[in-house]
């Protein structure tokens, strides 16, 4: 077995792991690429390893750990103890994983997995991953949830009453426009910037990667499921979801709509804007025939999971970011 350091080429041209895009590894800029291979060269292990742009946290400097993939825990232990022995090195004093360089990115293992099958773009991996990582030695860090919701229909008047307040203040609601698509991008990507600056683990994204993104998203995008909020065209707020298009996969009808972000100026966060874009869309859900909505990986102490708590959501899934004392 050869625990070794590798290129980028290298790292996303094995072929017998799940596929990596070369383009997307390369502008998540990780500072380094390790493999576990056997006596064969056969790829046991692998992740990417981040410790110059990482998040600020109280006290430490951050390394962070993602790309992570392992067959068995032996695997995994040779894995982990080159990356946070690297990271050590270059001054971390905490491992946080699985975090592919950044919160926008992929990141989180499911820890509680429920009775409902996975959702589009959610992440989902191994439930023994958890267990590699926790028997290296790493704990939760932070908690996240999904919820789902069967009630689409909010309370019409308190809905009216609201929507009556806003437009007093030359706030107006929209769907995302199609035929602007990078213009309307650009218009989320504000927001977006503005919104999550507060965010646990909180890092700046270019707008160039924010728009690449997205733009991956494009052929999945139905118009009447995004909705903009401005104030005299100015963007404050938005709702970005999604049909859940696993359920094709899995041979079923689409009946859900998976409510991937929802973002409001801080200035805004008080004003019931964010209620209001949760109530319009699920109203417009239903209209279009479907049934349910998930409000998709929310940090457990954050504005979107209270507004969802008002709604008559269930517990769907849980999920947690793990960290380690280097």
């Amino acid at each position: 077995m050869t625990v070794s350091q590798v290129s980028l080429a290298e790292f996303c041209g094995v072929s017998e792991l799940p596929t990596l895009n070369p383009a997307v590894i390369a502008q998540q800029n990780a500072d380094a690429h390790w493999l576990v291979q056997d006596a064969q060269g056969q790829v046991l292990a692998r992740c990417s390893v981040w410790w110059r742009e990482t998040p600020v946290y109280p006290a430490q400097r951050l390394g962070l750990v993602g790309h992570y993939f392992a067959q068995s825990q032996y695997d995994s232990e040779q894995l982990l103890n080159a990356a946070e022995k690297q990271l050590a090195e270059h001054g971390c004093t905490l491992a946080i994983g699985p975090l592919d360089g950044n919160t926008w990115r992929s990141y989180r293992f499911v820890t509680e997995r429920g009775s409902e099958p996975p959702f589009f773009l959610e992440p989902n991996q191994p439930a023994q991953w958890v267990d590699y990582f926790v028997e290296r030695g790493y704990s939760p860090l932070a908690e996240y949830y999904s919820t789902l919701n069967t009630h689409l229909l909010h309370n019409e008047l308190a809905l009216a009453t609201l929507a009556q307040r806003l437009t007093q203040r030359d706030i107006s609601v929209r769907n995302f426009r199609m035929d602007d698509f990078d213009n309307e991008l650009q218009r989320i990507y504000d927001v977006s910037v503005a919104s999550f600056s507060k965010n646990f683990l909180y890092t700046p994204i270019s707008q160039q990667e924010f728009l690449f993104s997205y733009s991956q998203l494009r052929a999945y995008c139905i118009p009447d499921l995004i909705f903009l909020a401005e104030q005299d065209g100015y963007p404050i707020g938005f709702l970005f979801a999604l049909p859940d298009w696993l359920q094709l996969r899995q041979g079923q009808a689409i009946d859900t709509v998976i409510i991937k972000t929802l973002a409001v100026r801080p200035e805004w966060q008080m004003s019931g804007l964010g209620s209001l874009l949760l109530a319009r869309s699920e109203k417009t859900f239903h209209r279009f025939g479907y049934r349910r909505s998930i409000h998709a990986l929310m940090h457990q102490d954050n504005a979107s999971r209270k507004m969802s708590g008002h709604t008559q959501s269930a517990f769907l899934r849980r999920y947690a970011l793990f960290a380690k004392a280097l």
